[in-house]
């Protein structure tokens, strides 16, 4: 028995993901059928093995069933086809599905609206009190230095996952959601610190 794949997709390094997206991994069904595409292409009889080895039964309708939910959400593409030969006079043919991106991320909180004191930032800036040495901070202007360090944070890890090699993604994508939001905080505010003079966009901020 040969087997040969054709795969026509071209996987994105990174996905982020919208509300609807993030709420589809309430479903457990939708979140083991990602993660069993999270090394290689697999088709659905592939899908009804790997539920089986979390023993769990799974029919063939059913996987189907959650592969065209996470194909509706773009979580999820049809990587191509595997021919598998039999014999000279019998091929089969499945289509193979993988996920969309090799890592997903969650959306940061929205940015607190221009000119607005959002609740998040009134209690930041009674809470940097001591550190400004008693000098009063604007709430507002705290809004407006925390959206442009979380607009920047944000676009420099992006472009690192983006550029990482295959071994770190798989890495990374391994993780839980946890750890994801851990590696993507630390990374973040540390390749900013470096990118970014913060103390002087802290007075800036804060005259």
């Amino acid at each position: 028995m040969l087997k040969q794949e054709a795969i026509t997709y071209k996987q994105k390094a990174v996905l982020i993901l919208s509300e609807e997206q993030f709420k589809s991994f309430n479903d457990e069904n939708l979140t083991y059928t990602v993660k069993f595409l999270s090394k290689d292409p697999l088709s659905i009889s592939d899908l009804v093995q790997a539920f089986k080895k979390h023993d769990m039964d799974k029919s063939e309708k059913s996987i189907y069933r959650y592969l065209n939910k996470l194909l509706k959400l773009k979580l999820v593409a049809k990587a191509g086809k595997r021919i598998t030969s039999i014999d000279e006079s019998d091929l089969i043919s499945e289509t193979i599905y993988f996920r969309s991106a090799k890592v997903f991320l969650t959306k940061d909180c929205k940015e607190c609206p221009e000119g607005v004191a959002c609740p998040e930032y009134i209690v930041a800036s009674s809470i940097l009190k001591n550190v400004f040495k008693d000098k009063e901070v604007p709430a507002v202007k705290l809004a407006i230095l925390g959206n442009k360090l979380n607009s920047e944070r944000n676009k420099i890890f992006i472009d690192l996952i983006s550029n990482a090699d295959p071994e770190t993604l798989e890495q990374f994508a391994a993780l839980d959601w946890k750890k994801i939001n851990f590696v993507k905080e630390f990374v973040g505010w540390l390749a900013i610190s470096l990118k970014m003079d913060i103390p002087d966009e802290i007075n800036q901020c804060c005259q």
